[in-house]
């Protein structure tokens, strides 16, 4: 091409990862390449896309005549994005510089707090040979890039939505105006400007009804790249420029510069600069990194001062060179709590020479029928005192509060009685009596110090706490628990506010009472875990199946790995059983519990071998990311054992309308259509009137259909679909109203036709008044008339007034049958009251079926689901987890394999689930074990297929659900 009569090669760059040897190079006809440093006209390369305007002067050699290429190169083999490629007239050139910048960023751009002054001097040549008389210049302070927030309702999906828009005026004094300018030929103009970033004006959530309760600001601007846009105007007020990032800066909203986690002034405190501080790194070398040392509120120049304690002291009962010794044993019954506590602590005093039953130990006991037919304390302390060695004495403790239980607690446990053993403590958990064993503690000093007191100042710290759950065998069974979450385990054991528990004190009264007296005196804190609050963000993104956005320098992985072991305390680390558990762990799983619920709100991260299929060890955090509690196996188990599907198939068959959501429907979702200019109208549907398809208007997947405000008074669209006479049907879709669209009838209907086409009559639900701004699912039921042999699906909408808004819909069904259940909502409960642990709560299935909006609550403990209701030698449990129906002999998760050769290769093709991952092993010996080639294959459903090279022997695999 000829771009002689033009001054520059200018176009858009960004890149992710800068280079900054990054290169623009421009070849003609006669194959002459000259290439110049991008750097000679960029201040930085970055990976917000900036304007690049190169002149002729960086190409001295090519012919401007013949051009026919043009590039970047990257020495560093660095991927660029370059677009809006042209050449062009470039009168006016303009340079900014920001001098007494307080800071940089990674990047090495400029970087300002709230309440900071940027300095900005603004130099314009003028490259022409005329003067510039007469000019207004304009000065505006504007977001450089879009950014998104998660936006998250009761009333609708959450989704992206914009928190800035490129272009969008900053706040504060945002544009400055100069007037009457003059420009000499080839001659240039400095300009300053200092623009204030605004502090913002703080809103306190005691002050004010928001609905998150938490203070935020106003009129402050978000973290994001900031520009400045330079426009020049002649007298007429036409354009002679107009240069939309004159200059790029960078601005914080939290008075942390880097975006470590480390505040400015607490990196300045100690280490001397903003950014200078590893928050990763562990300046004193106690074991804590900065950035816990600043959560904790410790001196991370100080050894002595660590997250939490100053000192520690640790009993582990049974615990011994990294091996677990104490006998483990399982409740038999949901009432043979005490007695399986009962034989754990009498075969660890008496050795294999104890062989009792629980059964035995429960007839051998007194039980209370107001407590779940449980053995009373009393009762199993004697038991335990008739059974134990010589000169062990256990007794059954009350106290009034959950400070003094939990202080007699670690403080018997550390008295050595005259046997020789520290004994475990049973504690007696809420009024249906659950026995737990606590076989371990943390503190800060010794509770007991050979005599009967507290070693110094009468005061000491709980940090943990490990018990061993009976109620439950596997994952929930050994658990180590933060003291302060020991409120939500250890509830009263009475009504009138009454902590049971058994233990091991002194058998003579008068010591017994001066002991009393000791512990009376002391004073006991529960302390708590430190947060990590970017994890806790993290994980909640995760449990809600997003992908979080990534800010500069925060780095979370979903595997499980550095980030979630720093959450771990101490104690815990020093775990052998756990920590092998938690190493031998590649993914971690995340679930979100009593989501929206305050305080009751928490996440489960669970670690597993490659899938939820073996899971190894589950973690309790509170949803700023600090530890509540843990729990770990040595064989990995299912977890969650009910995973949803099971759960909404118990939810369905309770529903009485079927386990199967059948859509009858095609192209249901409207993703399938010829594409092209909007709307569209995606076959089989039929639409009319100021109805069609749009991109915008969809709630799942690409594509929607609307029903527009700005068309025809009316709208409609449906399917047609064979039906059979007699037969009960439900047309259900999901449907959105804008704020500014009204009608006067929004209607569902099924209408029912003969093999003739001829209507039979309908079947009308006017959901008019229901519709808001918010997702909902509208619904009308009915049943075909005999003789009935069409049904037709219709969105009706009539009396629409002339405006800006619309009527969405989007995934539609059809159901017939028995099957006509659908499931709205899911989300996991617990209740300490009611529920047998945190680490299982509960599913709440919300259905809409023909009888109305249903809630149903399904377990994890579901023994019915192992059975196999279709004899296909799979159990309900496991085919639900693969996306099987149970009760179809021939739904099964299988595998084919067979030659090809083209591909050339071995397909493998298996039928797979949505959200599932899967393994491939390989062996060429049957007698050999099989070997892992491929793990982590996404699902593709309905069907996975995988090539495999073809193999020089014969050869064996197997696919394995992750």
């Amino acid at each position: 091409m000829d771009a002689s009569d033009t001054d520059v090669l200018a176009f858009h760059l960004a890149m992710a990862d800068p280079d900054p040897g990054l290169q623009v190079w421009l070849a003609d006809a006669d194959g002459v390449t000259n290439s110049a440093p991008l750097t000679n006209y960029l201040a930085h390369v970055l990976p917000l896309a900036q304007y690049v305007a190169v002149p002729w002067e960086a190409f001295p050699t090519v012919s401007r005549t013949q051009i026919v290429a043009m590039g970047v190169r990257s020495p560093a083999q660095k991927n660029a994005e370059v677009r809006g490629v042209r050449f062009t007239h470039w009168p006016v050139v303009v340079t900014t510089e920001f001098p007494h910048a307080p800071n940089t960023n990674q990047y090495g751009v400029v970087l300002y707090n709230p309440g900071q002054d940027v300095i900005e001097v603004i130099t314009i040549s003028n490259t022409t040979a005329a003067t510039l008389t007469n000019v207004r210049i304009q000065l505006l302070q504007e977001y450089a890039e879009t950014t998104y927030w998660w936006e998250s309702s009761p009333h609708g999906p959450s989704q992206w939505s914009e928190k800035t828009r490129r272009g969008d005026r900053l706040c504060g004094m945002f544009e400055y105006n100069w007037s009457n300018v003059t420009i000499p030929a080839g001659g240039r103009l400095v300009l300053t400007n200092t623009y204030t970033i605004p502090e913002g004006k703080l809103v306190d959530h005691t002050r004010t009804a928001l609905v998150e309760g938490g203070d935020w600001y106003i009129f402050r601007n978000y973290a994001a790249w900031a520009q400045l846009h330079v426009v020049l105007s002649d007298s007429a007020g036409d354009a002679v420029a107009d240069v939309v990032a004159a200059g790029v800066y960078g601005m914080d909203d939290d008075y942390d510069m880097d975006d470590d986690g480390l505040p400015d002034l607490w990196e300045r405190q100690y280490g001397g600069c903003d950014t200078c501080m590893d928050p990763g790194a562990d300046l004193d070398g106690d074991g804590y990194t900065n950035l816990e040392e600043y959560e904790a509120g410790s001196d991370p120049t100080d050894q002595n001062s660590y997250p939490g304690h100053i000192s520690s002291y640790t009993v582990h009962l049974a615990y011994t060179n990294g091996t677990d010794l104490f006998p483990r044993a399982a409740a038999q019954q949901s009432n043979y709590t005490a007695a399986a506590c009962g034989w754990m602590i009498a075969r660890y005093l008496n050795g294999d020479s104890f062989t009792q039953s629980q059964s035995r130990i429960y007839a051998d006991n007194t039980n209370c029928p107001h407590h779940n037919f449980e053995i009373t304390p009393r009762s199993i302390a004697g038991w335990m005192y008739r059974n134990a060695p010589p000169q062990y004495y256990f007794a059954a403790r009350y106290r009034w509060t959950l400070d003094d239980a939990l202080k007699e607690t670690v403080y018997w446990m550390d008295y050595v009685p005259p046997g020789g053993k520290k004994t475990p403590v049973y504690i007696v958990c809420n009024t249906n009596w659950t026995y737990k064993v606590v076989r371990g503690f943390e503190t800060d000093k010794a509770p007991y110090d050979g005599g009967y007191g507290i070693t110094t100042g009468n005061v000491f710290s709980i940090y943990g706490l490990w018990l061993n759950d009976p109620s439950i065998g596997g994952l929930g069974y050994d658990r180590y628990v933060a003291a302060s979450e020991m409120s939500n385990i250890y509830l009263a054991s009475e009504a009138d506010g009454r902590y049971w528990l058994v233990a091991e004190p002194p058998r003579d009264a008068d010591e017994l009472q001066q002991a009393e007296v000791f512990v009376d005196g002391t004073s006991m804190r529960l302390e708590p875990s430190p947060p990590h609050a970017g994890l806790g963000r993290y994980l909640r993104l995760l449990a809600m199946g997003e992908k979080p956005r990534r800010r500069r320098a925060k780095r979370w992985s979903s595997d499980a790995g550095y980030d979630l072991y720093e959450t771990v305390p101490p104690a815990l680390k020093s775990d052998a059983g756990f920590t092998s558990a938690f190493h031998r762990a590649s993914v971690t799983n995340c679930y979100l519990v009593n989501a929206g619920e305050g305080e009751s709100t928490y996440l489960l991260a669970a670690g597993s071998d490659r899938g939820p299929m073996k899971t190894y060890y589950v973690m309790k955090l509170d949803t700023n990311g600090a530890f509540e509690e843990a729990t770990w196996v040595a064989d990995p188990e299912m977890y969650p054992p009910v995973c949803f599907e099971a759960a909404r198939w118990m939810a369905l068959r309770r529903s009485g309308f079927g386990t199967v959501e059948r859509d009858w429907l095609v192209n249901s979702g409207f993703e399938e259509n010829p594409g092209g200019s909007e709307p569209v109208i995606p076959e089989p549907w039929v639409a009319g009137g100021a109805a069609g398809s749009y991109s915008w208007a969809s709630r799942s997947g690409n594509w929607g259909m609307a029903i527009i405000g700005w068309g025809s008074r009316d709208g409609y669209f449906y399917q047609d679909v064979g039906a059979a006479g007699g037969e009960d049907y439900s047309f259900l879709t999901w449907m959105q109203r804008d704020d500014d669209f009204t009608s006067a009838t929004v209607e569902v209907k099924l209408e029912w036709f003969d093999a003739g086409m001829n209507r039979m009559g309908e079947v009308c639900s006017n959901v008019h008044d229901r519709l808001d701004s918010s997702w909902q699912l509208m619904r009308v039921d009915g049943k075909a008339p005999a003789g009935a042999s069409r049904v037709r699906c219709t969105v009706w909408c009539g009396g629409i007034a002339m405006n800006a808004g619309a009527l969405k819909c989007d995934d539609a069904l059809l159901l017939s049958g028995s099957n006509r259940a659908i499931v709205l909502d899911a989300r996991l409960i617990y209740d300490p009251q009611v529920d047998v642990s945190p680490f299982y709560p509960r599913w709440e299935i919300l259905l809409s079926t023909p009888a109305g909006i249903a809630t149903s609550t399904v377990g994890m403990f579901q023994p019915q689901l192992d059975q196999d209701s279709d004899g296909d030698g799979i159990s309900d449990r496991y085919e639900l987890y693969a996306g099987c129906d149970p009760e179809d002999f021939y739904s099964a998760f299988r595998c084919q394999g067979r030659a090809s050769s083209s591909p050339q290769g071995i397909i493998l093709r298996w039928n797979s689930a949505s959200g599932r991952t899967y393994s491939v092993w390989y062996k060429t010996d049957l007698r050999e074990p099989f070997e892992l080639k491929h793990s982590g294959i996404e699902a593709t459903p309905p069907v996975n297929e995988l090539v495999e090279p073809m193999p020089q022997q014969r050869a064996f695999y197997r696919i394995e659900m992750e």
